[in-house]
């Protein structure tokens, strides 16, 4: 996890977005201050987003589009996860009704040569088909696994 490490910075807003996914996941409550654009970030976010990462449990993340032009960059994702009391310990009985799902098209701006989170506009939440990639992140279409 070089980006997480700052041993690079990310070259693309999609970049980093899967790399601030990765820092919800791990709970670096530092990396998503760092990267997140001073302008739109709220003074009390590092006690947010602390409670935020040890109340949630991070399933996915699908990019669904990502675009730059020059500056400025959109992705648009889905992430899925579920409130850590909902399922205890990690096991396999998770099911599509205990998941939650964050639809949203986040705004970047690149300054100083670094991408940084702007904001987010929250969107409808998605419906999977059988054929794409499982939401639980086993790599499996839904099909095959918790839509059988």
């Amino acid at each position: 996890m070089p980006l997480l490490q700052g041993v690079k910075t990310a070259s693309t807003p999609e970049q980093l977005m899967r790399s601030r996914f990765s820092a919800f996941c791990e709970g670096d409550v530092r990396y998503l201050l760092e990267t997140h654009h001073a302008s739109t970030r709220e003074p009390n976010s590092a006690s947010d987003l602390s409670r935020s990462v040890s109340a949630t449990r991070w399933l996915s993340l699908k990019v669904i589009s990502s675009a730059q032009q020059g500056s400025t960059g959109h992705v648009e994702f889905v992430a899925f996860y579920t409130p850590t009391s909902a399922i205890g310990e990690l096991n396999s009985t998770l099911q599509w009704q205990d998941v939650t799902q964050m639809h949203e098209r986040s705004r970047f701006v690149l300054e100083d040569g670094r991408w940084f989170y702007v904001d987010g506009e929250f969107l409808a939440d998605i419906t999977l088909g059988r054929n794409d990639a499982c939401w639980c992140g086993s790599g499996l279409k839904y099909k095959k696994c918790h839509a059988a």
